[in-house]
């Protein structure tokens, strides 16, 4: 045996009891390793809607799709991977532990605007499934990018002007509430001046004057950062008689 093999020998028996390979190559990447890969891939890449149960959990599912209830996110999960599923997946490390991992990874297109993201996932009956997303950072141009697209396209279907209204108030947004819209579902921020800009399109549709338009506007906005705001703005999306009341009340004020 040569200098070097010896030497190769030695350290493989002193590092053998850290799980260390020396001296060629490291371990192979485990099963389970493989495994999580492939399904990170192909819950972010393939356009089939049997992934929102196969390789999602109902936790995902509703967490992408912001749905309280998981039929509804299964429902609008399965309408989503048909349109808005990255083009590829870079996965830069996977952390496991027993049934549980993390994997860090970026993409390539889809409606994910982060340059680096991690989600959660978990194992049952052999089966690893993607989780959560625990945390980002924002590619923040490719946010404005995908917002866009999404905002003229359906179901929002707003027109150009309307949608450079949002884009507009969210600029003045941080890159750490954005992040947070994904991760903990709270949107209000993106919500709130939808509607506004909506409402405006909708003012103008109808012949509203600029100084109606700005008025009705301005108390709306208002009345949806006040303490009740989160339930006028349920409310006006499921288009309840209490909210209409409360905005035909802004309309008169502004007349």
């Amino acid at each position: 045996m040569g200098r070097t093999s010896r030497l190769c020998a030695m350290l493989a028996v002193i590092l053998a009891t850290a799980g260390v390979a020396a001296c060629g190559g490291g371990d192979e990447m485990s099963a389970d390793e493989k495994q999580i890969r492939a399904t990170l891939t192909k819950a972010l890449t393939s356009t089939d809607p049997a992934i929102c149960r196969s390789l999602m959990t109902a936790s995902f599912v509703r967490q992408i799709t912001e749905e309280t209830t998981v039929t509804a996110a299964l429902t609008d999960c399965r309408q989503e991977v048909k349109r808005d599923q990255a083009k590829s997946v870079e996965i830069k490390r996977v952390d496991r532990r027993e049934s549980r991992a993390s994997a860090v990874f970026h993409t390539e297109g889809g409606v994910l605007p982060f340059e680096e993201a991690t989600v959660s996932l978990r194992r049952a009956d052999r089966t690893w499934r993607v989780h959560r997303l625990t945390a980002a950072t924002l590619d923040r141009p490719r946010f404005f990018q995908v917002g866009r697209r999404q905002l003229t396209a359906p179901p929002n279907r707003l027109n150009d002007d309307t949608a450079s209204c949002v884009l507009r108030a969210l600029k003045k947004v941080s890159d750490q509430r954005i992040v947070a819209s994904f991760v903990d579902g709270e949107s209000s921020f993106i919500h709130n001046p939808a509607l506004i800009c909506g409402v405006r399109q909708g003012l103008d549709e109808a012949g509203a004057s600029e100084r109606e338009q700005r008025c009705i506007a301005g108390r709306l906005r208002r009345a949806l950062e006040a303490r009740d705001g989160d339930a006028l703005l349920e409310g006006m999306l499921a288009d309840s008689a209490g909210a209409q009341r409360r905005f035909n009340g802004i309309i008169a004020r502004c007349r």
